[in-house]
């Protein structure tokens, strides 16, 4: 039974890998067209809105995923999924017509963007969206069905990028972006529906939703304060330095942080069903962290070391000239990302351990005390470089603070953090003085340096790893033995 488990957890990442290198792969390509298409100022505007219809998105999932996988197995009855289900309808319809009819012209107004008065109203559809995939989601989390999450996601980021470039193509601008976003959200639903059997009955219940809501409500302020404390920055480029200035803080910010983002988000739906169901046991939800972190590293250092060394090479041989101002926010964001992946997933071990109102107020306490003086600070004397060093330097506290408590909670020593993740920063170190010798030495193009650079950064990483690597390829190339299917509904 436990080896079926370590193969659900192990097909899992797979699939979770796959869908980001997919979809990663697809809105690079996206991105690249559009950045060709359009100019900064677009890509500024739609950050400013997306900045309040994300966190009202945030909002309106009321933590209720997050409670929904939670819960033990026994305890999850029918009455908890319908109750959850309508109550996110109803929460969503709410929400929208709140973003229409009032929060988009105050929000217009704030930025003295008048467009965005219009634009509001078509990112805010995502609101009734959401809600009537949420339990289907939680069914296939719940079951580790990955595979199936990937595909529709796939599927619709590849479709509506097809349509943006065409809109963009065609002149239409700023919406090219609108609809880009409209129609990911829009295009999941039937395949969610046709995937999974379970159908809402009409059912609510008060103490299902007291029970849901009471562990829901801490993730749900976590959320909101993580959202915050992720977008503050976009909040004050885009009011204090304007729709360019954001543009290409934004731009620097998509192929670099986002991508982090983006890679721990979909771990972490593999990795927090399987610390909830296994949160009984310290010491191997301990070691299934230590994986993850180094896995997770050994994936994301390579292209942030890359970007460090040839970023403005990247930026200006790719996406021209127009976008020169986000080179030195580029490099700052990906040395950020390094510090970042030491303690990547945290944050999913911590509430899957049932501690959800420490998350929050670790959340809370480093949003208000750390990060929104800091980057408030670097704005005013620099810019949207000074942006960039505020999100730096909130990256090296969050490792502080993040071993602190893994300490407490699960007993993580640094120095055990550190003897698993060594080597993964020595080889690094070494690609970087290799780098930064062949720019400062030779005349060699960038693209053989970079060939060079990933050549090392791979050969490093396979001869410290190589008993774990081994071990694992052959798994995938071997014929699977029949094992008994671990039931989690």
């Amino acid at each position: 039974m436990e080896t079926s488990f370590k193969n659900k957890i192990t097909v899992g990442f797979l699939w979770n890998v796959v869908n980001v290198v997919i979809d990663k792969s697809a809105n690079f390509v996206l991105k690249l067209v559009l950045a060709k298409l359009l100019f900064p100022e677009q890509f500024g505007l739609i950050g400013m809105a997306t900045v309040f219809s994300g966190l009202v998105t945030t909002i309106n999932e009321l933590g209720i995923a997050t409670a929904l996988i939670q819960k033990k197995e026994e305890e999850l009855t029918e009455t908890h999924l319908n109750t959850a289900f309508w109550t996110s309808v109803g929460f969503g319809i709410f929400l929208f017509l709140l973003m229409s009819i009032v929060a988009g012209p105050l929000i217009a107004m704030f930025y003295k963007e008048p467009v965005l008065q219009q634009i509001i109203p078509f990112l805010s559809l995502s609101l009734l969206v959401r809600p009537m995939i949420v339990v289907h989601m939680v069914k296939l989390n719940r079951t580790l069905n990955f595979k199936r999450l990937t595909m529709i996601g796939n599927f619709s980021t590849i479709v509506a990028g097809v349509v943006s470039i065409v809109m963009a193509y065609n002149g239409h601008g700023i919406w090219s972006l609108v609809m880009n976003a409209l129609i990911n959200g829009i295009l999941v639903i039937p395949f969610y529906w046709l995937t999974s059997s379970w159908r809402p009955a009409f059912e609510w219940n008060k103490q299902a939703f007291d029970e849901i809501f009471g562990f829901g409500i801490y993730s749900l302020g976590t959320n909101v304060i993580t959202y915050l404390f992720n977008n503050i920055d976009y909040l004050l480029v885009g009011k204090m330095l304007g729709p360019a200035a954001l543009g290409a803080y934004t731009f620097s910010f998509m192929l670099t942080d986002t991508f982090r983002a983006q890679l721990m988000n979909m771990v972490n739906k593999v990795m927090y069903p399987v610390y909830s169901l296994k949160q009984n046991n310290l010491p191997v939800i301990k070691q299934y962290y230590l994986k993850i972190v180094l896995l997770n590293m050994l994936i994301v250092y390579p292209i942030m070391l890359v970007f460090i060394i040839y970023g403005e090479e990247i930026v200006l041989t790719l996406f021209n000239n127009k976008w020169k101002d986000a080179v030195i926010p580029l490099k700052i964001l990906s040395f950020s990302v390094l510090l970042h992946m030491v303690v990547n997933s945290n944050t999913s071990l911590i509430r899957a351990l049932g501690h959800a109102k420490l998350e929050l107020k670790l959340q809370l306490y480093k949003s208000v005390i750390i990060f929104i003086p800091s980057i408030a600070l670097g704005i005013y004397f620099y810019g949207i470089i000074g942006a960039a060093i505020g999100v730096a330097f909130n990256k090296f506290m969050a490792i502080i603070i993040a071993q602190y408590n893994l300490r407490k909670l699960v007993n993580l020593h640094f120095s055990e953090l550190l003897q698993r993740i060594g080597p993964v920063l020595l080889v690094s170190a070494v690609c970087l003085a290799v780098g930064f010798g062949l720019k400062k030495m030779t005349d060699v193009h960038f693209i053989f340096s970079v060939v060079l650079v990933l050549t090392i950064y791979a050969s490093g990483t396979l001869f410290f790893y190589k008993n774990e690597f081994m071990p694992l390829i052959k798994d995938l190339i071997s014929k699977p033995k029949k094992t008994k299917v671990l039931k989690v509904t």
